[in-house]
């Protein structure tokens, strides 16, 4: 038996970014959106229920 750890390409965890920056904000009706430079889109409800 082994102690080593697995090592592969394919056990190795995805890179997660530790910051997010902004590229662009827009706005419509009633959401704010904004991508990231690292091509995410958050959008959030300007509308309060």
């Amino acid at each position: 038996m082994s102690t080593f750890a697995n090592t592969d390409a394919k056990s190795q965890r995805a890179y997660v970014p530790t910051t997010a920056l902004a590229k662009s904000v827009d706005f419509d009706e009633d959401m704010l959106h904004v991508l990231l430079t690292d091509g995410r889109r958050r959008s959030w409800s300007l509308l309060n229920n």
